[in-house]
């Protein structure tokens, strides 16, 4: 996983929250060596209607397979218990958790660094020797890194990244226009 301080560049460069980690079913019932019955694991737990779309989320980069947040595993602890050891999944839910406390607070810090007017970031930014921050974060890199998101350059450049991803999309759309009209 990433360090805290990667996490918080990342959700300053992105100008939003972190989302819950999140596991793969098959990774799960890999560390359980039973990875072949990840796809039956993945249509009982479809099949209980526990696919909630938040904690219980289609994996459409490894289809068919589910993923789960530490909710997501409490959920479907029964069906999981079928293919892996409580121990298996007691751990994975711990570790879950702990991630999931990590990236709230990170977002919380990134909160309060967003919520600050331009003048208060400035005058934290010289203050920052004193913060304290946990694993060898440096404040300042922090603060900087916000300030520089906030340009109208950077705006400007995370607007024609998104409409740049959005071009094929808007591609395709178009030529099924222009061939149904035809």
């Amino acid at each position: 996983m990433e360090s805290v301080k990667e996490r918080a560049l990342t959700a300053i460069k992105a100008r939003k929250d972190l989302s819950p980690p999140m596991i793969s079913v098959y990774n799960l019932l890999r560390i359980g060596k039973v990875e072949t019955w990840a796809g039956q694991c993945c249509d009982r737990i479809a099949d209980a209607n526990l696919i909630d779309m938040e904690d219980v989320q289609i994996d459409f980069i490894n289809m068919p397979g589910l993923c789960l947040t530490a909710d997501g595993i409490m959920a479907c602890q029964d069906i999981l218990e079928s293919y892996i050891g409580k121990d298996t999944i007691r751990d994975a839910f711990k570790w879950m958790c702990s991630e999931e406390s990590i990236n709230a607070d990170v977002n919380t810090a990134v909160q309060v660094l967003r919520g600050l007017n331009g003048w208060r970031l400035r005058k934290l930014y010289r203050e920052a020797d004193s913060l304290q921050l946990s694993e060898g974060i440096n404040a300042r890199e922090l603060i900087r890194e916000e300030m520089h998101q906030r340009s109208p350059f950077m705006a400007l450049a995370r607007k024609v990244k998104k409409e740049y991803r959005l071009l094929p999309v808007r591609r395709i759309l178009l030529r099924t226009k222009m061939s149904s009209s035809q």
